[in-house]
Parts: structure tokens; C-alpha cells; sequence
């Protein structure tokens, strides 16, 4: 055997010892929770006819836990799951004197997303940051409208409020599985037993809400506090 071949195997034997010396052991468990801001993609407020909207984000929240993987001194692989639930509000108005009309819709979507990342941590020790990026499949667990509607002649005015819940047949016309690239920058802090973790990440969806070409997307903003543990 030649030394070259040898040192080919030594090398090798070396590198799947220091493998093995961060997986071994560097696991951590976690839980997180946070507010989440949803924006719809591809629409634009304006004026269509005698009718206006306007498109505005909502603020939601999410919470879950994550299983993360230590690979090497920077790299380490997160597996996510959590419930997430993301709202949107859409506002119409309609003024033809002395008639006027006006509706609020908020938009609730509720998933349950699997987040799969890669994380880069620049540092080690008691404050870590690190940078984080990977893809998200969620799946649309339910779809609520709540509306609330005036109307006036300008003598009498009725208002109305009602909810609609897709259900049955309806799903037919949306997409329940959602595909999101996800990518963030979060902090870990050493605190107790494990450490305090804040992190912001950003999810922007390549799936349209409804099958219907052209129909609308979302794209979310969440801030994100929890506490994990290293083993």
C-alpha cells in the first residue's frame, strides 16, 4: 500500500471522526412563538369602475419546535414544525351620491408548515448569530373570510356582518399545499441550562392561493422568540 493511499485513508478516517464528534451529541430541542406579518403579493391598491380597494397586511402569529442537527463547527439542520396562522385585510368602498357602500374583509389562512433549513453560525460561545435559509411546504388547514358591509342611500343604512369558511366541494378551488423559500438571520444567547434564541425570517410563496391562473400569493415576515436545549 503506498503512502499516498495511505494518507488518502487517514485523511478520510479524520474527517468523518471530526463528522461524527460534532453530530454525536450536538443535538438541541426547542420551542418558538411570534407574531407573523402577511402582505398579499401581486395586487395593487386602485380604483376599478366606481369601486376602490385597498389591500393591507395583517398581523398574525405562529408557535412550533425545531429538532436542529449540528454538522460541523458552522453548519448545523433544522427540521420545523408549527402552526401558523396568516391574515390579510381587504377593504372596498363605493361612493355614487347619496348612495355609499363600504366592506372590510380579514383574510385567515391556517397551516401547518414543516420548515427544513440550513444554518451558517458566524460565532461560538455565549452569543451566536447565525444565518439560515431552506425551503417550507405548508399545508392549508383552513380559509375564513370575515366581512363586515355598510350600505346607505343616504336616508337608511344597513350594515351586515358575516363569516365564510371554505369547506366540502369548495377546497376544490384552492391550493392546500404551499411551497415557500425561507431565509433569516436569528441570535443565540446562552442563558440557564440552554439558550434564549430571537430570530427574524422571511417566507415568500411560490404558490397561488387559488388554482385559478394568476390568482394571488403572500409573503410573510415573522419575528420569533423561544428557548432551546443542547444534548
Amino acid at each position: 500500500m503506498t503512502n499516498q493511499l495511505v494518507m488518502k485513508k487517514l485523511l478520510l478516517i479524520a474527517t468523518l471522526f471530526q463528522w461524527s464528534t460534532y453530530s454525536n451529541g450536538q443535538i438541541s430541542i426547542g420551542l418558538k412563538t411570534g407574531p407573523s406579518l402577511t402582505k398579499l403579493a401581486f395586487v395593487t391598491d386602485g380604483t376599478y369602475g366606481s369601486t376602490s380597494i385597498k389591500y393591507s397586511p395583517g398581523i398574525g402569529y405562529f408557535f412550533g419546535g425545531e429538532v436542529a442537527f449540528t454538522l460541523s463547527e458552522k453548519f448545523a439542520l433544522a427540521a420545523e414544525i408549527q402552526h401558523t396562522s396568516l391574515t390579510s385585510i381587504i377593504k372596498f368602498s363605493e361612493q355614487d351620491l347619496p348612495y355609499s357602500y363600504k366592506e372590510e374583509d380579514l383574510l385567515k389562512l391556517q397551516y401547518l408548515q414543516l420548515p427544513v433549513t440550513l444554518r451558517y453560525t458566524l460565532g461560538t460561545g455565549k452569543l451566536s448569530p447565525y444565518f439560515l435559509f431552506g425551503p417550507t411546504i405548508g399545508y392549508l388547514t383552513s380559509l375564513t373570510v370575515n366581512a363586515e358591509y355598510e350600505e346607505t342611500d343616504g336616508v337608511s343604512t344597513y350594515s351586515e356582518t358575516y363569516n365564510y369558511s371554505v369547506s366540502g366541494k369548495d377546497w376544490k378551488q384552492y391550493s392546500r399545499v404551499a411551497l415557500n423559500a425561507t431565509a433569516g438571520f436569528g441570535i443565540n444567547k446562552e442563558l440557564g441550562p440552554g439558550f434564549l434564541n430571537v430570530e427574524l425570517r422571511y417566507n415568500y410563496n411560490f404558490t397561488d392561493l387559488q388554482r385559478a391562473p394568476g390568482s394571488i400569493t403572500y409573503r410573510t415576515t415573522n419575528l420569533g422568540i423561544g428557548y432551546k436545549l443542547s444534548f
